[in-house]
């Protein structure tokens, strides 16, 4: 809710269903031009968010300024479609992969080039990850990752369970299951042999300590 013009004694208190309570209370200062100071995040109840929910979205902008016309607190709640066309989405891309494996089935070489959509704006980045899977999943020396994006007519991408990971973990998943089968190699074993313990990202993070 948001009470009067915006001056800078004004404050300003929203209840949001928010991921990024001090981002939403920052970027809100920002486009209303108000002290950071005079601005109040709450978020009681998340509910389903899946990276959906780490920005400032319209609805919450026209709150605050129907607010600031009406002089009073200001209530506004979205039909499930309304909140899938204004909550962002996944981003599509196009995705190309070419692998190559020992007789054994130890990978040695991975490619990967994409096509993504960003929408008709982004709000903080400007590629999707989709070649991070080919980084992260499987041991493998030699990786080579090419992604470009693209502006459409669409509202702008979202995480969605990080941006790009879903769409490219399915991509690289089917070309595991090809080498699996063109090695004649059980393909959970043939995982496993490829198990990885750090991944190949800057300063090789493990995953167990």
């Amino acid at each position: 809710m948001l009470r009067g013009d915006l001056a800078p004694c004004d404050k300003l208190i929203v209840w949001e269903s928010t991921q990024s309570v001090h981002l939403l209370r920052e970027l809100l200062a920002k486009t209303l031009h108000v002290p950071m100071s005079n601005v109040r995040v709450i978020c009681m109840h998340l509910g389903g968010g899946f990276g959906s929910k780490g920005a400032l979205d319209k609805h919450t902008v026209l709150a605050a300024l129907a607010s600031r016309r009406l002089g009073q607190p200001v209530k506004v709640v979205m039909e499930r479609k309304e909140e899938a066309c204004s909550q962002g989405n996944r981003p599509p891309n196009i995705i190309t992969i070419r692998a190559g494996c020992k007789k054994d089935g130890t990978l040695t070489a991975l490619s990967l080039k994409s096509l993504g959509a960003l929408g008709a704006y982004t709000h903080f980045w400007y590629e999707t990850f989709c070649g991070y899977p080919l980084l992260m999943t499987y041991r493998c020396p030699n990786v080579r990752i090419e992604e470009r994006q693209i502006f459409i007519n669409a509202d702008p991408d979202r995480s969605h369970r990080a941006p790009g990971f879903v769409q490219g973990i399915w991509a690289f998943e089917q070309v595991i299951d090809m080498l699996a089968g063109k090695c004649g190699v059980d393909p959970l074993k043939f995982r496993l042999h490829n198990y990885a313990e750090v991944a190949q990202t800057p300063g090789n993070p493990p995953y167990t300590y």
